[in-house]
């Protein structure tokens, strides 16, 4: 049993020293993206994205993949993940403002809605990818018009904002926001909403007597908490606060439904992951400020109005119909 244990700690300690080996690979491959962006920040006509160099390179991977025996479609989504935390952070850099490098030694505040471990939380850090140079400081508040305040107060570089849901749709509060307030659209960012069923250490599924998220969170997981009829799910102002509450509670027989970050955040278990009705689920959100930003011509960038017509018919096809004359496609009504 001894020997058969030791051999087990040796295999590990190569998995570990393995693991220390990717890391440092991809720390070389970010500090040649980082000399990359410097060039493409001096020389605006090089390209930020050349599609047909990742298609290239897709397919070399996915052929060096089936010559050492591992799976193209596993390889190819750790090289997606690759390629987009690269694309995230060209664009961070060349984003106008403080994320664009004009005093990159302040930290860059960035408000949104929410506690550490929420769904907004984990957008900010993936639209602003951090390293040494550029430092994000995301800070939460109660609501999101308490995020705009502070906003407007100065207290914050921006503000982010969850705008639609590809399940529960419009989010009309941030509507209501960015036609009575004075914050213009500057940067946009698109999560997957990944929900797991979180515990305390130790805490079984058969034993939970309450499951604790925020209400629209439990719609989109009322498949699963139907399997579990002796469970009742009460409603939470936040996914990332009902994990708080869970952890904080020292009671197994309550879980929350969260995210992963939430389960690091606040020390929980992930007791099931998956839960969710629909496996596709995206929030698309918003980051505000307080000027309208010039944005590089090479960023892919929306352009969001708010106009009254008339009331009248054929109306609305007019306006649409200056859109068709110019050639611009519209991705929202």
């Amino acid at each position: 049993m001894t020997n058969e244990a030791d051999e087990l700690r040796r295999r590990r300690e190569e998995l570990d020293a393995l693991d220390h080996d990717l890391l440092d690979l991809l720390a070389k491959r970010i500090d040649a993206i980082r000399e990359i962006v410097s060039e493409k920040k001096a020389n605006k006509a090089l390209p930020i994205r050349d599609e047909q160099r990742e298609r290239e390179i897709f397919d070399r991977w996915a052929n060096a993949a089936s010559q050492r025996n591992l799976s193209p479609y596993f390889v190819g989504r750790i090289l997606r993940e690759i390629l987009t935390y690269s694309r995230h952070y060209q664009e961070s850099v060349l984003r106008p403002g403080p994320a664009g490098n004009e005093d990159s030694s302040q930290p860059l505040k960035v408000a949104y809605q929410g506690i550490r471990g929420s769904y907004s939380d984990q957008a900010v850090r993936k639209l602003f990818p951090e390293d040494a140079d550029h430092v994000i400081d995301p800070i939460g508040f109660p609501s999101f018009t308490a995020a705009v305040d502070a906003l407007e107060r100065g207290e914050v570089d921006f503000a982010l904002l969850p705008i639609e849901n590809s399940i529960a749709g419009s989010i009309n509060e941030t509507y209501e926001l960015l036609l009575h307030r004075n914050v213009p659209i500057v940067g946009e960012e698109i999560l997957k909403i990944e929900h797991r069923l979180l515990g305390l250490p130790g805490a079984s599924i058969h034993d939970l007597k309450r499951v604790l998220s925020h209400p629209v969170a439990l719609v989109q997981c009322s498949r699963f908490l139907s399997s579990l009829p002796s469970t009742i799910a009460e409603g939470h102002e936040d996914t990332a606060a009902a994990a708080e509450e869970v952890a904080r509670s020292g009671d197994r027989s309550i879980a929350a439904i969260a995210s992963e970050a939430a389960a690091r955040a606040y020390g929980l278990e992930i007791l099931r992951e998956d839960i969710a009705d629909q496996s596709e689920n995206y929030t698309r959100f918003v980051l505000v400020s307080t000027k309208p930003a010039v944005a590089d011509r090479r960023l892919p960038c929306k352009t969001s109005l708010v106009l009254r017509t008339n009331h009248e018919k054929g109306a609305l096809v007019h306006c649409l119909q200056t859109l068709v004359e110019h050639d611009i496609n519209m991705s929202k009504l």
